[in-house]
């Protein structure tokens, strides 16, 4: 495998503009069969077709494993798709209605107050007692 790194100089000075931005670029095509890291794994992830090597790459490191069971949910059927598409929106949606909740002034004090009565009192009982929306007592309820 061949590395190259580049920082931001100053071509009249030569000076370097900083040290905390560089450019890393990896060639895939000089992957060696004998190099073994946590990088070259993710280069083989990106560069396979096989779905042998996928399984051998998951094996070995955990982020890859959940990445191909990732990958291989995107690529089922257009329905398949449109459901999962769907959980990730749900999801984004409940954590957007936590963080807009959280925001608003003072609202910390009466989602822990909201947690602390699940179980308890219904959600329309604890919605109207701390000033929070269904939805958002639906979602803490999760």
């Amino acid at each position: 495998m061949h590395n190259s790194i580049y920082h931001l100089h100053d071509r009249n000075t030569g000076s370097t503009f900083t040290e905390l931005i560089e450019v890393n670029t990896l060639e895939i095509p000089k992957l060696k069969e004998s190099d073994e890291s946590p990088l070259t794994d993710w280069l083989r992830f990106l560069s396979t077709d096989k779905e042998e090597e996928l399984k051998m790459l998951g094996k070995k490191n955990e982020k890859i494993k959940k990445a191909t069971s990732h990958l291989y949910e995107l690529n089922q059927d257009e329905k398949t798709r449109m459901l999962y598409d769907a959980r990730e929106k749900a999801k984004w949606d409940e954590q957007s209605r936590l963080k807009g909740a959280e925001e608003k002034g003072g609202n910390n004090k009466a989602i822990e107050i909201a947690k602390n009565l699940l179980g308890k009192l219904s959600i329309d009982d604890i919605a109207s007692s701390t000033g929070l929306t269904k939805d958002i007592v639906k979602s803490l309820a999760k």
